[in-house]
């Protein structure tokens, strides 16, 4: 059922806000808190290893304290994205229901509210680094600090959980005919928000997981759970918009032939007599209709503004070139 049936659409609140809203006072101080708590851990972590007489000392210390200060960036970066994104999500809903309620699927973006999600992919993540660390250290360090590492990987986990929802469900609109006909005053045609949402969550993990990534790039599990993420993210922010891309290209190719089809109307009495009183008669109509073939020609296929692909472009340029330096540097032996 959509709003016009009765119904109000359930709000979209991830794990974390919720969990958030338990505690009362400024939120911003609870984030920053939650945030802290990778930074906890490694003081945890090697005072267990040496509690059971293994070596811990300040190398290996300062070896993986930058990966926490990393992961810290990211719960905040994370923390205050999901609640961004849940904001995001529900007006782009709302846009959507008011301007095609009849295609728009029920429950849209409702997944990102669901808690099995992010538990099972947190447990996934803790299983994977306990047993790495039980490897190296022996079970007691790891146990030791598993509580503490699902608190802090939870905020992480529900973020990508909350962003594969949304693009699950971007991918489900291109299944339907959602291309909304608001040319030629809107040249994303009624979707900027769609991929401004998209975009955004994008940019918002990317930015929250290269400092993981950069910093941890000598561990080889946390290096691989960082770009099997951001891999896997990317493919399929592309692949869930590939349905609407094809809607609007469709689009673009009827408006560009209208309006080629109303400019040849319009030059037809010039054609047929070239005089100046009927270019004068005429050129009201060829003005128009040239403007409407210049701005159909220039609409975009993909439900992304110039000045959001443009965000999307510097940040994954910041990435590769962050990554390339770091590979190098890796390789001179800093």
């Amino acid at each position: 059922m959509t709003e016009e049936e009765g119904v109000a659409p359930q709000p979209l609140e991830p794990v974390t806000n919720r969990i958030l809203h338990v505690f009362r006072g400024r939120r911003w101080i609870w984030i920053l808190l939650w945030s802290a708590l990778p930074m906890v851990s490694p003081f945890i972590f090697s005072t267990a290893v040496r509690a059971t007489g293994r070596p811990f000392g300040t190398d290996a210390f300062l070896d993986a304290f930058p990966t926490q200060v990393g992961l810290s960036w990211a719960c905040l970066m994370l923390l205050w994205g999901c609640g961004r994104l849940s904001v995001d999500a529900a007006t782009t809903r709302d846009d959507l229901m008011r301007a095609a309620p009849a295609q728009v699927p029920d429950r849209l973006f409702a997944a990102m509210a669901r808690t099995d999600g992010p538990i099972l992919l947190t447990v996934v993540v803790t299983a994977i680094t306990v047993a790495d660390n039980s490897t190296a250290y022996g079970p007691v360090p790891p146990l030791t600090t598993l509580l503490l590492f699902l608190a802090y990987m939870l905020p992480i986990m529900t973020f990508v959980w909350v962003y594969v929802a949304i693009l699950t469900d971007i991918n489900r609109l291109g299944e339907l005919p959602v291309v909304l006909d608001r040319f030629p005053q809107d040249r994303t045609m009624g979707l900027g928000r769609v991929g401004s949402l998209a975009s955004t969550g994008l940019g918002l993990l990317l930015v929250a997981a290269v400092p993981v990534a950069l910093a941890g790039s000598d561990q080889p599990i946390t290096l691989a759970i960082s770009l099997t993420l951001v891999i896997g993210v990317v493919g399929i922010y592309a692949l869930s918009m590939w349905r609407l891309h094809r809607q609007m290209a469709t689009a673009k190719d009827a408006y560009v032939a209208t309006a080629r089809r109303l400019y040849a109307e319009a030059y037809a009495p010039i054609r047929e007599r070239p005089e100046i009183k009927t270019l004068d008669a005429s050129s009201s109509a060829l003005s128009v209709a040239q403007s409407l073939d210049e701005r159909a020609a220039g609409l975009p296929t993909w439900p992304i503004d110039e000045g959001t692909a443009r965000f999307v472009a510097v940040i994954i340029t910041g990435v590769v070139t962050s990554l390339i330096v770091r590979a190098l540097f890796a390789a001179i032996g800093f």
